[in-house]
């Protein structure tokens, strides 16, 4: 029984590991992808009178 439950705590750790490193390439795309908006935003705006807004 001793068996079951050690193996049983191992798969949790290798999912949360596995959850571990999806967080972090899903937080990194996310901050790429906000990196790129804020310079499509700042290039869109570029032409415009900053005193408008």
């Amino acid at each position: 029984m001793a068996k079951i439950i050690h193996k049983d705590n191992q798969e949790n750790v290798y999912i949360f590991l596995t959850l571990i490193v999806l967080s972090i390439i899903t937080f990194r795309q996310i901050t790429i992808i906000e990196r790129k908006r804020k310079e499509i935003t700042a290039a869109l705006m570029e032409p415009y009178d900053p005193n408008i807004l």
